[in-house]
């Protein structure tokens, strides 16, 4: 019975069911059901989309890019041409196709997430690695938040474009092929149209340029070396890159391709094969020339390029002496990582395949190791200390310890002839690194580990070894078992709209009742929802370039500021009348106010609907976080005919209180405690306990609002919660979401 077992086991590992004819429709039809879930809600999910959108939308109607925006970036202006023109125009051959171009803008990031799936797939085949990479990038979470309806971003197209170049100089390398070189470094150079990280995946190559150096493989440096100067040849067809000898990398990039090619050239030479290595240095001497001629003709001085590059890596590990627009948005922070699981943004992203892609680069570690180990006392004493510190590695891991397990394998790579190891271990090793800088790159960390894990897998399924072959099923199952539940939620996460009916029915109110051409101040996430859907004119939005970030500052300070005085007089200098702001500028009150200068804090607690036992007897509380003295409780006393607030530290389950709240404002459905000057009233006093720097926004048995003195009389609580009460705003609407005010001149 245990044979007759063993031989249906070997028979169906024999059977290769991880292979693409298999896995390939899986990947698919998981990629397919998830993208296209939620397809029939009314709102297209994302912000940028609109102004994808809108663009498109001039382009479908007059048949010309358009010009001059005045509704973005106003008084500054934006010209569009600016805009890498891959994405609109895309929008524009989908709307025709599908014959409405709204249809257009919620489907193309499916459409296109699901083609890079596919091409993922032919790269898998190409490296024998079968369907494993398809499905993993089908299903991990970090990969389905930019490739699903309505996210018509720009990631979509350009990993279809980037996936499918890293198809074809896979492509190009196993069969030699110059032209494949060439469509590699065409496909690379498109993503310059549609995306601004567009080096990311030509980048991930310069680690295995480096290694096929040290093997003197100069026929695939110079196909690499091909792809990379296609690229930069297809940069100057965009405006926006065409001057792309201005950015350091990719100057660096034409200098190593440049020296490809010409040590590829010098080793050809039959003559010069007697000086062996040397040779690289006469391709350097001579790739160097080169380049010193070509940046003397474009430069008139051929140290002007090598001077930019001083500049910008001069102190690699400098701090930026103020936080920049990109640091306050959330899918901008950094990457957490740490052993708890729980709190790792990568294990929450990937799961175990995660583990299992930064596992593959521990394969040619130990194949080296397991060779040294069999010579002399000195091979292995070296052996054991590359395993003691590839483990020490990961004990102790950090971004950094990617790089190293890269080059700790780096000596199995030099004498191995696979390719293709090589390939997907730079891939993998470069992706995870970038994925550590921001939440968002997470996406392209995902390529990364989709092939690390496949040819782990390979690994194990192609060993004949039963009991290894085995655990590659198991750990292919285990992975999609243990990412499954986080892809069902992100799924139906992906179904609702962004914008609100409240915020739809706002723009639509701004589009009629707004002069056309008349500002409205507002922080810059809306500004796309306002344009496109409400014709109006914005000082900012997500694009945040060029005056974006000037404008940031002046917006951010607006709201931010205490002074109201300061406020009302920017308003005047610049001649501004209407104001918007909503619920969700609450939370977000520290990326405007640090933008601004300021950098305060509103802090949302929530009532506890169980009345506290304290020393003062049973009494309600308001829970959470402050910035001030991180976990608080706020209770609510009565004294007399004045409430009191006292805040205490959350300490162990416990509250040890610190003080009173200075002044406070109390909602009930009756109305509120209207004091001047603003509509805070004074807290009464309690014992020894001191007066704190603090000022609370009360709604009776639901939240609270607490910050300083400066965050709570600034611009947005004054209109957020007193409805502009005693000042020169008056409330237009509030539909309970969102409010619109004009700014009345004495």
């Amino acid at each position: 019975m245990a044979e007759q077992t063993v031989e249906k086991l070997r028979k169906f590992l024999a059977f290769r069911p991880w292979d693409s004819s298999l896995l390939v429709g899986v990947a698919m039809a998981l990629m397919i059901y998830s993208r296209f879930y939620g397809l029939g809600e009314p709102f297209i999910k994302a912000l940028d989309p609109y102004y994808f959108w809108r663009i498109a939308q001039a382009i479908w109607t007059s048949g010309a890019w358009p010009g001059p925006d005045p509704l973005r970036y106003w008084p500054f202006g934006w010209d569009s041409v600016e805009l890498a023109p891959a994405m609109p125009y895309t929008l524009v051959y989908l709307g025709k196709l599908a014959g409405n171009l709204k249809a257009a803008v919620k489907m193309y990031p499916a459409i296109y997430g699901t083609l890079s799936v596919l091409a993922m797939a032919l790269l898998g085949r190409r490296l024998g690695a079968g369907g494993i990479p398809a499905l993993v990038l089908a299903i991990v979470p970090a990969y389905i938040y930019r490739t699903a309806h309505g996210f018509a971003d720009k990631e979509p197209l350009s990993f279809f474009l980037g996936i499918l170049a890293w198809y074809f100089i896979a492509a190009s390398l196993e069969r030699k092929d110059w032209l494949l070189a060439v469509y590699s470094g065409i496909s690379f150079g498109m993503i310059a149209a549609v995306w601004g990280g567009k080096v990311a995946f030509v980048s991930a190559l310069i680690p295995m340029f480096g290694v096929l150096l040290l093997k003197q493989d100069t026929k695939r440096m110079a196909l690499v070396s091909t792809a990379w100067l296609v690229y930069i040849l297809m940069n100057t067809i965009v405006p926006r890159y065409s001057k792309w000898y201005r950015d350091p990398v990719s100057m660096g990039i034409f200098g190593i391709a440049l020296f490809g090619l010409a040590l590829h050239a010098v080793y050809s030479v039959p003559q010069l094969r007697k000086y062996g290595a040397k040779r690289i240095l006469l391709a350097a001497a001579l790739g160097g020339a080169v380049a010193l001629v070509a940046f003397s003709l474009a430069f008139r001085s051929p140290l002007v390029p090598v001077q930019r590059m001083i500049i910008e890596f001069q102190n690699p590990v400098r701090k930026a002496t103020k936080i920049t627009h990109s640091q306050t948005v959330a899918e901008n922070q950094p990457v957490n990582w740490t052993w708890n699981l729980r709190g790792n943004t990568l294990y929450s992203n990937f799961g175990v395949f995660f583990f299992l892609a930064v596992g593959y680069l521990f394969v040619p570690i130990l194949r080296k190791a397991w060779e040294l180990a069999r010579g002399e006392t000195a091979d292995r004493v070296y052996a054991a200390a590359m395993v003691l510190a590839a483990a020490w590695l990961v004990k102790n891991f950090t971004p950094e310890s990617i790089t190293y397990l890269f080059l700790l394998g780096v000596p199995h790579h030099i004498k191995s002839k696979d390719w293709k190891g090589l390939f997907v271990s730079s891939i993998t090793a470069f992706s995870i690194y970038a994925g550590f800088s921001r939440v968002r790159v997470l996406i392209f960390a995902a390529t990364g580990v989709a092939l690390g894990t496949a040819m782990l897998l390979r690994e194990l399924l192609e060993d004949r070894r039963l009991g290894v072959s085995l655990a590659g099923v198991i750990l292919l199952a285990y992975g999609v078992y243990q990412v499954y539940p986080a892809f069902s939620a992100n799924t139906r996460a992906l179904a609702s709209g962004s914008p609100s009916i409240t915020w739809f029915e706002n723009t639509k109110w701004m589009k009629h009742n707004i002069p056309p051409g008349t500002p409205v101040v507002t922080w810059w996430d809306y500004g796309y929802w306002m344009q496109t859907l409400g014709n109006t004119t914005t000082l900012g939005d997500g694009g945040n370039v060029g005056p974006g970030y000037t404008l940031n500052w002046y917006t951010g300070h607006f709201f931010a500021t205490d002074d109201y005085e300061n406020a009302t007089g920017w308003l005047d200098d610049w001649n501004l009348t209407y104001i918007t702001i909503d619920y969700s500028m609450v939370p977000k009150f520290w990326a405007y106010s640090t933008l601004g200068g300021i950098s305060n804090v509103i802090n949302q607690l929530r009532y506890n609907p169980s009345p506290y036992p304290s020393e003062f007897g049973l009494i309600n509380i308001y829970v959470g976080g402050s910035d001030d003295y991180g976990p608080v409780a706020v209770g609510e006393l009565t004294m007399g005919d004045r409430p009191v607030y006292l805040l205490g530290r959350i300490i162990g389950g416990a509250i040890r209180w610190e003080g009173i709240v200075d002044e406070f404002a109390y909602f009930s459905n009756q109305g509120t405690f209207a004091c001047d000057p603003m509509g805070y009233c004074k807290s009464g006093s309690f014992g020894n306990f001191e007066r704190l720097n603090q000022s609370i926004v009360i709604y009776d048995r639901q939240a609270a609002f607490l910050g300083d003195f400066r965050a709570m009389h600034s611009t947005f609580a004054r209109l957020w919660f007193f409805n502009g009460y005693n000042t020169d705003f008056r409330l237009l609407t509030d539909n309970g979401e969102t409010k619109n005010f004009m700014y009345v001149r004495g």
